[in-house]
């Protein structure tokens, strides 16, 4: 990557970035003024006008709007505000859409000769950098001190992060070949996505000072030990990111989770802090579901937890026990592979085991205790059960938006509002009963007593 002007960006700088979003735009008097500002500065490139008082086509100014939204939300990142955006500018990454990577390209060189950001542009590394030949890097951009300030002068802030309204809440990646049409559930599913985020965007959903001081310290503890890690947890400082989708992947069977809301990247501990409204929250979540599904599938009820191995109790026991579940129901094994021996011991699995314990006799004893499962260890199956466990996702947020009740989904758990647990919970039961014909184990079962600050504390996931 070659550097913009004279500044020279790390490795480690570089890493710290959010990925261009499309759909992610500026509205409002203030934020047109701006762009009609950051426009001009093309034009003064090409020799035109000292201004733009009119886009020359929709796309340029589309283009300028996302890539302005896009440059405000890394700057107004709550857990790290110096990150980049990393953004491709090939002509493909927007056929079809209302973008155009000639406008983008445009804006990007007449900005940095500007002063108004900064960054690198991507490419492939040179061959003395002793970077993999294969491996490119995007262009890193964020906004310079110069844009800082222009943000301020024009009053543009977060607040006016709105999502395009052609943002599709259905996204397949990596299609199989062959993938037939949308089926009709997931279809259904829209209606239901969109009415849900409204409401989320019209809440007033607040994590408190405090508990932002304790997430950032965890973000720069977490990319100390590891300079990549992190990426996952700067969505949760994107506070304008609260537009939901489904994401299935290579079929419609597979996936469908909800992705985009920005607390869902929260440790859980914070989200226990999270108010809505002004009202502090409760988190109810469906405990051991994927394994809970598995034996409904076999006509059985899970009644004992399946993380817990005799001999391996206690919670780095259990933690072991679910390590090592989420790792076989996701393993892929060549035909005729065998679970019981497909897996390797991570370091925190040797750590978790009693002296002279070995992994392998562990892992066939698990799998022994789960027998009436076993089938499915080494299948793949755990994309399969995200396509259950989103659908059941779906039921309960219907059911929660019917009340006109703001639900945060997590997965397979829920945030609301403390005096609308009992409404969730029951949404929760219903929608379970509905599909499996029982009872789901619903943690925690009831509210611990609280302190005199109104905290509250949650078992272990």
């Amino acid at each position: 990557m070659r550097a913009i002007g004279e500044t020279q960006f790390s490795a480690e700088a570089l890493s710290r970035s959010i990925a261009f979003d499309p759909c992610r735009e500026l509205r409002g008097e203030g934020a047109e003024a701006l762009i009609v500002k950051l426009m001009g500065e093309v034009l003064r490139g090409e020799g035109g006008e000292g201004s733009c008082k009119a886009p020359r086509d929709l796309r340029f100014k589309a283009s300028a709007n996302v890539l302005t939204a896009n440059l405000l939300a890394a700057a107004r990142n709550r857990i790290d505000s110096g990150q980049f955006v990393a953004i491709s500018f090939r002509r493909a990454d927007y056929a079809g859409s209302a973008l155009s990577s000639t406008a983008l390209a445009a804006l990007r060189d007449a900005l940095f000769s500007a002063g108004y950001i900064e960054g690198k542009i991507g490419g492939r590394p040179s061959p003395e950098s002793g970077a993999s030949k294969g491996r490119a890097m995007r262009t890193r951009i964020r906004a310079a001190p110069k844009l800082l300030d222009a943000f301020k002068a024009f009053g543009v802030d977060r607040e006016l992060i709105v999502w395009r309204q052609q943002r599709d809440v259905i996204v397949m990646r990596s299609p199989r070949p062959g993938l037939g049409p949308e089926p009709l559930e997931v279809t259904a599913s829209r209606r239901v996505l969109q009415t849900t985020v409204a409401r989320i965007a019209s809440s007033a959903v607040v994590l408190p000072e405090d508990a932002w001081s304790r997430v950032i310290a965890r973000y720069r503890s977490e990319r100390r030990s590891e300079p990549e890690s992190g990426a996952e947890r700067l969505k949760a400082g994107d506070v304008s990111a609260t537009s939901l989708y489904r994401v299935f992947k290579g079929d419609w069977d597979c996936g469908g989770r909800l992705y985009g809301g920005w607390w869902i990247n929260l440790p859980k501990i914070e989200r226990s802090h999270l108010t809505i409204q002004g009202e502090r929250v409760v988190e109810l979540d469906y405990a051991r579901l994927h394994p809970t599904l598995l034996f409904a599938r076999t006509g059985v009820e899970l009644t004992f937890d399946p993380y817990d191995v005799p001999g391996f109790s206690g919670p780095e026991g259990r933690a072991l026990g679910k390590r090592t579940f989420n790792r076989l129901i996701n393993k892929r094994l060549l035909a005729g592979g065998n679970a019981a021996t497909a897996l390797f011991a991570l370091p925190q699995d040797r750590a978790a085991l009693p002296k002279g314990v070995a992994y392998s006799s562990y892992l066939g004893r698990f799998i022994e205790r789960l027998s009436p499962i076993a089938a499915w260890f080494g299948t793949g199956e755990g994309v399969r059960l995200q396509r259950e466990d989103s659908d059941l996702a779906v039921d309960v947020i219907k059911a929660m938006d019917a009340q006109s009740i703001a639900v945060l989904p997590v997965h397979d758990s829920f945030i609301v509002a403390r005096s609308y647990e009992t409404a969730l919970r029951g949404a929760m039961i219903s929608a379970f009963k509905r599909r499996y014909g029982f009872s789901p184990h619903i943690r925690p079962e009831r509210l611990e007593a609280q302190d005199p600050g109104g905290f509250r504390t949650w078992d272990a996931p």
